[in-house]
Formats: structure tokens, C-alpha cells, sequence
């Protein structure tokens, strides 16, 4: 059986659980939390038939917690790669589909990487030094825009992006 015990907000963004397994060991079981919010929504479709998504999870404290992107709903096997700004923006690109959600300092955040067979890509943001230029530290009451580039082929060579995502750090 599983109970759960009360969230705790203040550790920015977990829940623990009481775990019994079926052996009758007892523990206790930390789940990550979606925080953030949604800053712009694609509508369309990449070539895996679904339109990409992107989720923040774990903390949203200042001062170096974690925090991790999960890209999902994403073409098996393409390339990608995340980025961050410190602002809300449009970007529209002809030879892309979607726009990208980013404005102001754009920074990648860590190298191109391939999406898993499952169509998931995902990254540990280090909130002490996002790559802007010149990099800087999440501090409280920042607010920070994230998003999935990524390459694809819908139905001839193209880009794609998901759904960004801010967080809004305390």
C-alpha cells in the first residue's frame, strides 16, 4: 500500500510517500514535481504524430536545487538540443515548424543529444550558471523561459520545437 504523506513546499517542489512493497519492506519514496508554467503552445504535429511537450520538474528554489527538463512526445532518434532565455519572445524561422518561444539572452543548455527510442530527451539544469552571455545564477523572483529544439523529418528535413516552459524561481 502506498499513503502519502503531506507535500513539502518548502523543499521546492516534492511530495515523499509512504511505500509498503508487497515483500513488507517500509520506505519512503520522493517523486518529482511539474513545476513552471506554460509560456507558448505549438499546435503542431511533429513526425511521431504528436506535438512535443516540455515539463520542469523538481525545484524551483534559487541557489542551485535541481531542476530537470523533460522533453516528451518527440521524433525517436533525432537530434536536439535545450535552451534557455531570459525572456519570453517569437521567433518564427520559414524552415521550422513552430516558433521558438525565446527572447532576450538565449543559451543552449549543454550539448546536442539524441532522443530516445521512447521520444524523451532530457536535461539537469545548473540554475547557477545558465549559459547566457555572460552566464548568471537563478536568483528569487527570476523568471526563466526553456525550450526543446529539435531536428526532424515532417515529411521532407526540418526543425521542430515543444512547448516552452517558465520558472519562476524563489
Amino acid at each position: 500500500t502506498n499513503e502519502e504523506i503531506t507535500p513539502f513546499p518548502e523543499n521546492g517542489g516534492f511530495f515523499l510517500y509512504h511505500v509498503e512493497l508487497e515483500d513488507g519492506r517500509v520506505g519512503l519514496l520522493r517523486r518529482r514535481l511539474s513545476i513552471g508554467r506554460f509560456g507558448c503552445s505549438q499546435r503542431i504535429a511533429n513526425s511521431s504524430g504528436r506535438i512535443g511537450r516540455l515539463q520542469a520538474q523538481g525545484s524551483d528554489l534559487a541557489g542551485g536545487h535541481e531542476l530537470r527538463l523533460a522533453a516528451s512526445d518527440l521524433p525517436p532518434g533525432q537530434f536536439g538540443l535545450f535552451a534557455v532565455a531570459s525572456e519570453a519572445g517569437t521567433i518564427f524561422n520559414p524552415v521550422t515548424q513552430g516558433s521558438l518561444c525565446l527572447g532576450g539572452s538565449i543559451g543552449r543548455l549543454g550539448a546536442v543529444q539524441q532522443i530516445t527510442d521512447a521520444g524523451t530527451a532530457e536535461f539537469f539544469v545548473d540554475t547557477l550558471a545558465l549559459p547566457v552571455s555572460p552566464s548568471v545564477a537563478a536568483r528569487p523572483g527570476d523568471t526563466w523561459h526553456f525550450q526543446f529544439w529539435f531536428r526532424d523529418q515532417n515529411p521532407t528535413p526540418t526543425a521542430s520545437v515543444t512547448d516552452s516552459v517558465l520558472v519562476t524561481f524563489r
